[in-house]
């Protein structure tokens, strides 16, 4: 329900700002970077991509696990947006998992050499608690809450700024 909620809510609020929405819930692993793909090439201003709910950690390397145990890791996630952002549109990638960490690994788009890549950002949390205890459980939502909520209050603010007021939300919750 928690990732739902979080994802319904984001969804909202860049309603309310003006974007256009587009959700998937719960798909299956084949079309998450298809659709993912379709974005990064044929969107020509701006591009919100948001994940809430479990983060695969392999290795150290963040993903996400869809269903039947198949992963997408972090580094496959940024061969993507490397090979397929179409250099016109602002990107922000948003993570929201129980572990912390991203799902996104945009330094892929340098280290590929894209000629053209898209300005992008990155905001996720870096959590000090083990996720499967029940402070873990009760702390991954906050991040959405307080980011959508920095963002409705001052549609227009930087993103240093957003990080600042994050930071300052996040340390009352470790």
């Amino acid at each position: 329900v928690g990732p739902l909620n979080d994802g319904y809510l984001v969804g909202l609020n860049h309603h309310r700002l003006g974007f256009k929405v587009f959700y998937l819930h719960n798909c299956i692993q084949g079309n998450y970077p298809k659709y993912l793909q379709f974005f990064l090439f044929h969107t020509t201003e701006n591009l919100t991509v948001y994940y809430s709910g479990p983060d695969a950690c392999e290795n150290g390397a963040h993903g996400v696990e869809f269903r039947h145990d198949k992963i997408v890791t972090a580094q496959q996630f940024g061969h993507l947006v490397a090979r397929d952002n179409n250099g016109k549109c602002k990107v922000v990638f948003v993570s929201d998992t129980p572990a912390g960490g991203s799902v996104y690994d945009i330094s892929q788009v340098t280290k590929l050499g894209n000629p053209n890549p898209s300005p992008m950002l990155m905001f996720y949390t870096n959590k000090s608690t083990d996720p499967s205890t029940k402070e873990g459980r009760r702390s991954h939502g906050v991040f959405t809450y307080y980011f959508c909520k920095i963002l409705y209050d001052d549609p227009s603010i930087s993103a240093k700024r957003v990080v600042e007021r994050l930071n300052g939300f996040m340390n009352r919750f470790g």
